[in-house]
């Protein structure tokens, strides 16, 4: 159905975003390199609307742990470590979302992400571009 083709797109391009953040789709010239390269706004945009179909209310039911599962949830994690600007920003909304509706995901996913925050703001401050943070 289309729920699993929209999931396994999902994925596709998390995938690929984890393994070659800098091969983004807006830095494409050919269409027929599209295919090769990661989309983040059509990730973001499929969980979007999953949140949408699953309403309001923190029970996620059998259709929500099925297409936000904890593999979806690790891979929002991982993008966000290797993901910089923007992007990075929206998939920390999308994660935060995501978590206050209940999705589950692994804990120590957690730790990972504040040592990566944390090792970047250090690293800013050093540089003196920590007013991004003030």
């Amino acid at each position: 159905p289309l729920s699993q083709y929209l999931v396994s797109q999902s994925l596709h391009h998390l995938v690929l975003m984890c393994a070659s953040p800098k091969e983004n789709v807006d830095s494409v010239t050919a269409e027929k390199d599209c295919l090769s390269h990661y989309n983040a706004s059509v990730v973001v945009w499929i969980n979007h609307c999953f949140i949408e179909l699953l309403g309001e209310g923190k029970d996620l039911g059998a259709f929500g742990r099925t297409v936000l599962s904890k593999n979806v949830m690790n891979l929002i994690f991982k993008s966000i470590a290797v993901l910089t600007g923007k992007l990075r920003l929206t998939f920390v909304q999308l994660l935060t979302t995501l978590v206050r509706r209940g999705v589950p995901y692994k804990r120590e996913s957690c730790n990972l992400l504040k040592d990566l925050l944390n090792r970047l703001y250090t690293e800013q401050s050093k540089e003196g571009e920590n007013a991004v943070y003030s």
